[in-house]
């Protein structure tokens, strides 16, 4: 499911994690041929194989981890003069691959793409740089993580939204850390810019599940 991304972002160079032998060489015939309309003006990418062995074990994650971290590493020193855009995907592989993919890309809160296949799309199969459906949980997970470690006044405010059934408005949550609306305000304004909680109604607010996701993570919890 390469053709997606290639015309939408037309990469100059693509990392192939794979544990199928010659799966790099058609992708590089494809470039060559049928999908050479689709690339950038500089032509067809620079196609790379990263090589995961056996990726179905209980090391497959965290190698596939190291592994990514190595590639990112590397072309941090090959392309120093650049300024580097990544997009990492989490189509096709074994189960456990997307996974790897997935938790590396936030951990360097890279973007994360799905694509989907044409076949289920007919109407988009002509142009496929429109089936790629972008994923943001994972770029807002890790600054998430970041925000609640940094701020205690915005993490006390969530912890006593997580603490709750229902959603709280900003009068109630004064109420319960007995200071100011005032003070309060631009805390929530923050946790809602970075989706970490969303209103709900005219003026109550809920936490959202990245919200969770990244406050657990801060707090080491599973």
């Amino acid at each position: 499911m390469l053709l997606p991304p290639i015309a939408k972002w037309h990469p100059a160079v693509i990392y192939c994690f794979t544990s199928m032998e010659g799966v790099v060489d058609s992708v590089k015939e494809h470039l060559n041929h049928s999908w050479r309309n689709h690339c950038g003006p500089d032509g067809p990418p620079d196609v790379r194989s990263v090589w995961i062995d056996e990726p179905w074990k209980e090391n497959t994650i965290p190698d596939m981890m190291e592994a990514f971290d190595n590639v990112v590493r590397e072309a941090n020193e090959e392309f120093s003069d650049h300024s580097i855009e990544w997009h990492v995907g989490i189509t096709g592989g074994t189960n456990m691959m997307p996974v790897a993919m997935a938790l590396s890309a936030s951990n360097h809160s890279f973007p994360v793409f799905y694509a989907t296949e044409s076949r289920h799309n007919p109407k988009l199969a002509a142009t496929p740089s429109r089936l790629v459906l972008d994923l943001p949980l994972f770029t807002q997970w890790g600054p998430g993580v970041q925000f609640f470690s940094k701020s205690s006044a915005a993490s006390d405010i969530f912890a006593t939204l997580l603490s709750e059934d229902k959603p709280m408005t900003v009068h109630e949550l004064a109420l319960r850390a007995k200071k100011s609306e005032k003070s309060i305000y631009p805390h929530t304004k923050l946790l809602r810019e970075k989706n970490l909680i969303a209103k709900v109604g005219s003026g109550s607010y809920q936490p959202t599940t990245i919200g969770r996701l990244a406050y657990n993570q801060s707090r080491g919890n599973n």
